[in-house]
């Protein structure tokens, strides 16, 4: 027996992937939104084919799930039938960084993503619009947002402060107080679109914990190495800023100051002597703080320290 087929299209459509007949479209929740329009394939068989598997079978119709599938009349008649195939609307999801396709009857974009299995958060952005309509096949772009609080900790150093002490030694030191560093704590609004930062805004920056002094305690007592005359001499060997002493060892520094007029010279120890007196200075150092017309005076020798 020879079997007819015809096809009819509707204009502008194509035939997707053809699967199950036992899917009818699920109820809308909501009346006030159109159902989306499916794609509608017509198909006709003049064969006299009394089974509905059948009838599908001679025309090569495979049929989705979600596929709505009306015969007219029945096939159970024997007088040949149409088929008309409702198809619903493909969905293209690109759900952040995956990708996903899906077929729904659902009348909007939020409720179609459910129906798929896709739960949105409360910021993610979608395009279209949640509440958008569905009209045919629609490309879907979800945005995965997510906003959380970074806290950063960072080290406040802590501070030293320094003192003079006249009754400690000039070179030595006392740490009265050891000294902490503190923390600071900021804290970041930070937005991730699928994962990237796309913002970051400071909200808080606080010292949590305030950082302590370090105190020193620094000497300026130079040591005291005697007192009495201080004369001057000059001559071979004599350099300038020297002095001779029999006390105080070669090569040590010494402060020489006049006790009449608060003035002090820095020396250095290369010789040995005077006879009658405590020091003996180079001309240019007795210069420095005395006359040397006077040709002697009264002086506190300490040794000197540098900084």
């Amino acid at each position: 027996m020879k079997v007819s087929k015809t096809i009819f299209i509707a204009a502008g459509l194509t035939i997707g992937t053809l699967l199950p007949s036992s899917a009818l479209a699920r109820p809308i929740a909501y009346q006030e939104v159109t159902e989306p329009l499916p794609k509608t394939e017509h198909y006709a068989l003049a064969e006299p084919v009394r089974s509905k598997a059948v009838v599908l079978s001679r025309l090569g119709v495979k049929l989705d799930p979600l596929d709505r599938v009306y015969f007219s009349p029945d096939p159970a008649l024997g007088l040949g039938t149409t088929i008309t195939v409702e198809r619903a609307p493909k969905l293209n999801i690109k759900d952040g960084k995956r990708s996903k396709q899906a077929r729904s009857w659902q009348p909007t974009i939020s409720l179609a993503l459910v129906d798929v299995g896709i739960e949105l958060g409360e910021v993610d952005k979608v395009d279209p619009a949640r509440e958008a309509p569905i009209r045919g096949d629609t490309t879907i772009t979800i945005t995965r947002v997510t906003e959380t609080d970074v806290v950063e900790k960072s080290v406040v150093p802590y501070e030293t402060k320094t003192t003079e002490d006249a009754t400690l030694e000039k070179g030595q030191q006392k740490v009265t107080a050891a000294g902490k560093n503190g923390e600071r704590t900021k804290v970041y609004h930070v937005r991730r679109e699928d994962g990237d930062e796309v913002s970051r805004v400071l909200t808080s920056d606080k010292v949590t914990t305030a950082p302590e002094t370090r105190k020193v305690v620094k000497g300026t007592k130079l040591p005291y190495l005697g007192s009495g005359t201080a004369t001057w001499y000059e001559g071979r060997g004599v350099g300038p800023n020297t002095a001779a002493s029999k006390s105080i060892p070669k090569g040590t520094q010494a402060k020489v100051t006049n006790m009449a007029n608060g003035k002090s010279v820095i020396v250095k120890i290369n010789d040995y002597g005077p006879v009658g007196a405590e020091i003996d200075l180079s001309k240019d150092a007795f210069e420095a703080i005395a006359s040397l017309g006077a040709g002697r005076t009264q002086v506190k020798i300490e040794k000197w320290i540098p900084d």
